[in-house]
């Protein structure tokens, strides 16, 4: 259920800004209709998610859904409708304007395109011909089950993520039940069993070093007099921003600087550019060592994909680190949200943080806090009933601990996951005045 939960969040969340205004991408394909007319030939159009008012220029039967594309040009974007693609009426024709929808797009009788384009209509999910193409054949040889590679391809579509291969399997990462920790753990065994530590020296160093991170080097509080005794170094923050670099990342920012020269290639040595170069120089019969390397490279990926970076609208963080628990390496996932202060820092006054934890005795939870003029209010997403560690005396604690770092708590609730709503859905907050007195024209179609 939290798995879904996460997904979800994560994937909502990657493309924030793209929701924060109304955009026709030339070359976009999706369903509108006609909701009503007016002078002058303007009408209503439902287009997806958007409700917007157009000029027609070829007339439009109210009721009837139409396939439509973006046509780039300068000035109002123009909408036509696609030919040899039968309307849809209210009666019902979907299968057979879908399968004409794939003849035009050159694809026939394809099961994993028809899944593909009744989510896309489900979830009124614009696309292009040729990412659409892409997507198809990506399914087509996707490893994964159907129905389950037509839900990441729909996210990836959805969130304005590039359509690849590399892409997808990234995003398909964060649907397995496997850990980044336990699966560095096993790894690292199977190259001591296999005689590899000396072959990739430096690979098994870095495994070996992120057994010895504890849970409480990301999450230990400020102590008095910490700065004048010069212990900033030592801050949770500077311990994770190290352990990302160790990741890789940055890898592809570190990689553009090695091949300018400012970067020496020696300097390489995160993760994810260690298990690129393992994959390389492995033969292809060491099929479960070649999978857990892939494995950990896709996760790596699938949140460096995941995060957005933007100086006017809402930026996205999303990381996943290991931590040592016991025996085992467990994941700690966390995803910030919020725009940037003036020195160019996510603002701490404003700004949401969501982990995602697996935890010994409360399982799967979910952390969701959010922050607004330094009030900070918490929700726990948990499937079993209120933990009797969720007292009184720990809440006061909490309170009194965020009172040391001037934050102020105003409540913690704890909830079932079913009632999880995430932020950041790819909804467009737009709708023009209906009452007919329309003051311009959106779009022509």
């Amino acid at each position: 259920m939290l798995q879904s939960v996460m997904l979800n969040q994560l994937l909502s969340s990657a493309d924030i800004t793209r929701a924060k205004q109304i955009q026709l991408r030339p070359g976009e394909i999706f369903q509108g209709s006609a909701v009503r007319f007016y002078p002058g030939q303007l009408a209503q159009m439902k287009l997806g998610g958007l409700t917007l008012t157009a000029k027609l220029e070829t007339p439009l039967e109210a009721g009837r859904k139409y396939w439509l594309q973006v046509l780039g040009q300068e000035g109002l974007p123009k909408l036509k409708v696609l030919e040899n693609v039968p309307v849809i009426q209210k009666s019902g024709n979907e299968q057979s304007s879908t399968k004409h929808l794939l003849q035009h797009f050159g694809i026939i009788s394809a099961k994993e395109g028809e899944q593909l384009i009744k989510q896309l209509i489900r979830e009124n999910i614009p696309f292009t011909k040729e990412s659409f193409r892409e997507a198809s054949i990506i399914l087509k040889n996707s490893p994964l089950p159907l129905e389950e590679g037509t839900r990441v391809m729909t996210q990836i579509l959805k969130s304005g993520l590039p359509v690849t291969k590399e892409t997808f399997l990234s995003i398909a990462s964060l649907l397995s039940q496997k850990t980044m920790g336990e699966t560095m753990l096993r790894f690292q065994d199977a190259m001591e069993t296999g005689g590899l530590t000396t072959r990739f020296p430096q690979l098994f160093t870095l495994l070996e070093s992120f057994r010895q991170h504890q849970i409480s080097d990301y999450i230990k509080p400020y102590t008095p007099g910490e700065k004048e005794r010069g212990l900033v170094s030592e801050r949770p923050g500077a311990v994770l921003s190290q352990l990302l670099k160790q990741l890789g990342m940055q890898n592809e920012f570190q990689l553009r600087q090695s091949m300018e020269g400012s970067l020496p290639a020696s300097q390489q040595t995160n993760l994810k550019a260690l298990l690129l170069q393992f994959l390389q120089q492995t033969p292809i019969h060491s099929y479960q060592l070649r999978e857990q390397a892939e494995f950990m490279v896709n996760r790596i990926t699938a949140f460096q994909l995941l995060s957005s970076d933007s100086q006017s609208q809402v930026s996205t963080y999303s990381v996943q680190v290991p931590f040592h628990s016991g025996s085992k390496l467990e994941d700690l996932t966390v995803q910030w949200q919020g725009k940037k202060n003036t020195r160019g820092e996510l603002d701490e006054d404003h700004c949401r943080i969501v982990f995602y934890l697996h935890l010994k005795h409360l399982k799967e939870t979910v952390i969701d806090v959010q922050i607004q003029s330094r009030v900070l209010s918490v929700t726990i997403f948990n499937e079993t009933q209120k933990s009797s560690a969720a007292n009184d005396k720990l809440l006061k604690m909490l309170e009194e601990n965020l009172a040391e770092l001037d934050y102020r708590l105003s409540a913690v609730k704890w909830v079932h996951p079913g009632k999880f709503q995430p932020s950041g859905k790819n909804e467009v907050p737009y709708s023009p005045d209906t009452s007919g007195a329309y003051k311009g024209v959106d779009i022509r179609v």
